[in-house]
């Protein structure tokens, strides 16, 4: 069909079919949006259950221990196709991983990782209830003993000045080891659901 100088592009591709095909390609966009955002999401989620799986196979510690303390921070929605994952940086007490105290006052033998013995950490000791929060708490002298002093380990009271808390690997450091090897299987994963939902 041959169009005059006076011919719309309607005479040819009605404005109404046009319209049609213009809902359709956003529709499949939308589709394209909410797919993406939930396979990055699950990306994220297998990160943490797969960290999750490291830090507890790796580590000699209670397996709730890890609970939230490695998490999605973040999720991905359809207007940014990213998502966080987040480990608490603090340190772990060491209190918290596998310890038992020598006889004769010799130290505190500490296992932090599996497949090994541990070490002895001399001139340390085990407070049964500590006070902040009732639990064990593994602390090494740092200042030789003086005569009359006081037996007492608050927080302040010069605590600080004769001993110091033992504390091992956080979370934050474990997970920045383990993500090299866990996104790379997560973010295959949730590739394959991808393009699965766009079948």
């Amino acid at each position: 069909m041959q169009l005059s100088n006076k011919d719309s592009f309607s005479h040819v591709f009605g404005s109404a079919e046009l319209q049609k095909v213009i809902s359709k390609l956003s529709l499949l966009e939308d589709e394209v949006e909410i797919a993406l955002a939930s396979a990055v999401n699950e990306a994220a989620k297998l990160s943490v259950e797969m960290a999750h799986k490291e830090w507890n196979s790796n580590l000699r510690i209670d397996p709730g221990y890890i609970g939230n303390k490695i998490y999605v921070s973040r999720k991905a929605s359809r207007s940014k196709a990213s998502a966080t994952v987040s480990a608490r940086a603090r340190r772990t007490r060491s209190d918290n991983f596998s310890y038992r105290s020598l006889l004769d006052r010799k130290g505190v033998r500490l296992s932090v990782k599996k497949g090994g013995s541990g070490a002895v950490i001399k001139n340390a000791f085990v407070i049964p209830h500590a006070k902040s929060n009732g639990k064990p708490l593994i602390v090494e002298r740092i200042k030789k003993y003086q005569k009359g002093e006081a037996r007492n380990f608050k927080v302040g009271g010069g605590f600080g000045e004769r001993f110091k808390a033992l504390y091992s690997v956080s979370p934050n450091q474990h997970f920045k080891q383990s993500r090299e090897r866990v996104a790379p299987v997560a973010l295959s994963a949730a590739k394959q659901q991808f393009l699965r939902a766009l079948r």
